[in-house]
């Protein structure tokens, strides 16, 4: 009845839940959940800082969350924040809509737009050896960045049909040692 959206392993025993209404403990030796401190919304996506520290995303914008004070704070707010990549010092952060919000310790630091040529309709984001990944409908971006004077600098590559990918639609990205995989609307590419 809580409206499962995502789960975050926290440790062999438990994990993060995201709702449409709020957050819970999934305790796995127990077979218990229990609701959390946290506003009744729906939350997209769970980040983790660490083994007690969180970003969540929600409707209404996002937080950072302490699982050991059972606390949380909003650091920003925007409406349908979807999808993060935390790389240890940088989070990034897309809503619905084509752009990208760049945070940095917790605190904001700079929107990327569209118009620096974003892929349309982001789906995915993910760090892969130290660059954004970022899946679309127009294939993989690859932005790799560096801050200079307070604010990220960046170069992008996009990977699509013509570099092998079985269809520009993709949908996730899976990393091991060697390899990443594409799930694409039209089977699984390796990169």
């Amino acid at each position: 009845k809580s409206g499962l959206k995502k789960a975050i392993k926290i440790n062999d025993n438990e994990a993060l839940l995201s709702t449409i209404r709020g957050i819970f403990l999934l305790n796995v030796s127990e077979n218990k959940y229990y609701k959390l401190n946290f506003p009744q919304e729906r939350v997209g996506n769970i980040t983790k800082i660490s083994d007690t520290q969180f970003y969540v995303l929600s409707v209404s914008g996002l937080y950072f969350y302490d699982l050991k004070k059972n606390q949380y704070r909003k650091i920003f707010e925007k409406y349908n924040l979807d999808e993060s990549a935390f790389d240890g010092s940088y989070l990034f952060v897309t809503p619905l809509k084509n752009e990208i919000y760049v945070f940095k310790n917790g605190k904001f630091l700079q929107i990327i737009s569209n118009e620096e040529k974003l892929p349309e309709n982001i789906g995915k984001l993910k760090i892969i050896n130290h660059q954004l990944w970022i899946t679309g409908k127009s294939g993989i971006y690859k932005l790799k960045y560096v801050e200079k004077n307070g604010k990220l600098n960046f170069t992008y590559q996009n990977i699509n049909v013509s570099d092998g990918l079985a269809s520009n639609v993709v949908n996730d990205l899976a990393e091991t040692q060697n390899n990443v995989y594409a799930a694409t609307d039209n089977g699984i590419s390796i990169i």
